[in-house]
């Protein structure tokens, strides 16, 4: 409703789920990562879509946050930008250590199932 213009019919169901939201965990799979972020960003309130965004990175949330166009509103936000230059910097060293373990056979081969 959001994104086809319906702002006013969004807004009390938006707001519904942001009370619910606070009881449900971030961690991923059965949690709601930066759902909240997405809701804020789609109302217009873009410090508090910062907040859910750093919340999320605080339990240890890590993903090129650029690669979801629905925070597109947020990229040219210099707070924005240092967060997910903080992700991609911590993303590049799990790389390089990935390929440093496969390198010195710290690594076990992925199991092939049948």
């Amino acid at each position: 409703m959001h994104a086809s213009g319906e702002k006013e019919k969004a807004m009390p169901l938006t707001q519904r789920i942001l009370k619910i939201l606070p009881f449900k965990s971030r961690y991923r799979w059965d949690g709601i990562e930066y759902l909240d972020a997405w809701l804020y960003l789609s109302m217009g309130a873009e410090t508090k879509a910062m907040s859910a965004l750093y919340q999320w990175r605080e339990l240890g949330g890590c993903v090129d946050l650029t690669k979801n166009p629905v925070l597109a509103p947020l990229f040219n936000n210099p707070e924005f930008k240092a967060l997910n230059n903080g992700i991609l910097q911590q993303l590049a060293e799990q790389r390089a250590n990935l390929v440093r373990m496969e390198a010195n056979g710290e690594l076990s081969p992925i199991p092939v199932i049948p």
